[in-house]
């Protein structure tokens, strides 16, 4: 069963490298390296743990090294997540109070267990006495807390931040990290089983300490081979240089400003006019800042037009004009046998499952079905 934690070790350690190694990197790139290798070390704690259950502890320094480092993998995912989504992001001096409970925990366990000599560690953990001191619970504990509660955390900011790139591009799928939720998700269930079988075994002494220890830093590995694999299958996660940055804090304030007055109705006309003439949403990827270059206005003007005026988000205001462009196709007799991928592709569609969700929500018609109706 050790084989999965040196399986583990390595990819962590491969996939830090292959982060590292890449040509262009940016700030959330180094916080993911350091988060693979602080996993990837934490897994080599462990495993030196159970190596030395098997050979008389011939490593006694290693003894219970592994706890206090589960708490960074919350806030270093956490960084990477806020990094990601942020605008020129930087680390600010108050950002070091998210690693004052891996202090606290290093602390603990200096009191209770590091300080002590080499004979006493090795004796306390073959008797598992460590278990009735109550620092042991409270590390349970809290590990089980803290690291939830990050990843929870993360999960926020992404679904703020795929709420907002909604007001700046027309083509969301290959932005909105998706990639990353399901890695926070994969998260949430491998350290919450972690968590349940030290909590349980506290609680019933379901298991001896090696066992459960071996269980539970399986999982961990299990969690960094499916983010590896998965991350890899994406190719995504180790491309985020180019992604977009979206400060949902600035935004977020921006929205409740007051409403637009009447004069910018000048530039309403003037932008379906242009919409409706030059057809820019025929193009895939077309953004809300090359469009209002196109318009010769600033980005923020033309997203306060469509919030506040138009109380449409860009993604909804540009993919409106392709799902009318797409009907209006169905009812062109030249296209009756064109297939209806080609015709959303044609419109400026350039995904199968976006179109089939946008055009069901903006028509209550699947795609089919419409133009079933409309031949």
């Amino acid at each position: 069963m050790t084989t999965i934690l040196i399986i583990g070790i390595f990819e962590a350690l491969f996939l830090g490298i292959l982060v590292l190694t890449k040509r262009q990197k940016a700030v959330p790139d180094y916080f993911l390296a350091v988060l693979l290798f602080v996993m990837g070390f934490t897994i080599v704690a462990s495993y030196i743990e159970q190596y030395n259950i098997a050979n008389n502890y011939p490593y006694p320094f290693f003894i219970h090294v592994s706890p206090p480092l589960i708490f960074l993998h919350g806030p270093l995912l956490w960084f990477y997540i806020k990094s990601f989504t942020t605008v020129k992001f930087k680390f600010k001096p108050h950002y070091l109070l998210h690693f004052a409970p891996f202090l606290l925990a290093f602390i603990l366990m200096w009191v209770s267990t590091y300080s002590m000599p080499a004979e006493s560690r090795i004796a306390e953990m073959q008797s598992e006495n460590f278990k009735a001191n109550p620092i042991y619970p409270v590390m349970v504990t809290g590990i089980a807390l803290f690291t939830q509660g990050y990843f929870i955390w993360g999960l926020l900011l992404i679904s703020r931040y795929r709420k907002k790139i909604r007001n700046y591009y027309s083509k969301v799928e290959n932005i909105d990290l998706s990639w990353l939720k399901f890695i926070l998700v994969a998260a949430i269930i491998a350290y919450a089983i972690n968590s349940l079988l030290f909590l349980g075994d506290y609680f019933l002494d379901l298991l001896n300490f090696q066992v459960l220890q071996l269980s539970t830093f399986i999982v961990g590995s299990l969690f960094i081979l499916t983010m590896g694999f998965y991350g890899l299958r994406q190719t995504n996660v180790f491309y985020s240089v180019n992604q977009p940055g979206i400060n949902v804090e600035k935004q977020a304030h921006a929205d409740n400003q007051q409403p637009l007055q009447t004069k910018d109705e000048a530039f309403v006309h003037q932008l379906l006019e242009y919409m409706n003439i030059e057809k820019p949403y025929l193009k895939p990827d077309l953004t809300l800042k090359e469009l209002s270059h196109q318009l010769n206005v600033s980005p923020d003007y033309f997203s306060g037009i469509l919030n506040r005026n138009l109380h449409m988000r860009f993604f909804d205001f540009v993919n409106q004009f392709r799902v009318e462009a797409f009907k209006d196709a169905c009812q062109d007799k030249a296209k009756q046998n064109f297939s209806i991928i080609a015709i959303a592709y044609d419109c400026g569609f350039n995904s199968k499952a976006t179109f089939n969700r946008v055009f069901k929500n903006m028509t209550g018609y699947t795609p089919g079905a419409y133009q079933k109706k409309a031949q």
